[in-house]
């Protein structure tokens, strides 16, 4: 075989197993008690380490309206993570 239809099968081994961790780290915050409110919205903001990666890794721009979501995103990881002391004071 070529020597890249080598490194794209590993390199698409290696995506499908962080994929699957991925998952079974989800299975294990909800397990461990995790409210689906807060864990289900925080799975979902993987594509922030996308952004991040290409804007460290490939040098991408970021506008002001893309900086102004990641903001938003990271406050909302900081309100959803205040959820659960809000029933106990």
């Amino acid at each position: 075989m070529q020597s890249w239809i080598w490194l794209a099968t590993i390199a698409l081994v290696f995506f499908g197993l962080l994929n699957g961790l991925g998952t079974l780290t989800s299975f294990a915050a909800f397990e461990k008690g995790g409210k689906a409110s807060v864990v289900a919205p925080l799975i979902n903001l993987y594509p922030l380490v996308t952004v991040a990666g290409a804007w460290i890794v490939l040098g991408e721009r970021l506008t002001r309206t893309q900086v102004a979501g990641i903001l938003a995103a990271l406050i909302a990881v900081v309100l959803l993570s205040q959820e659960g002391d809000a029933g106990t004071k």
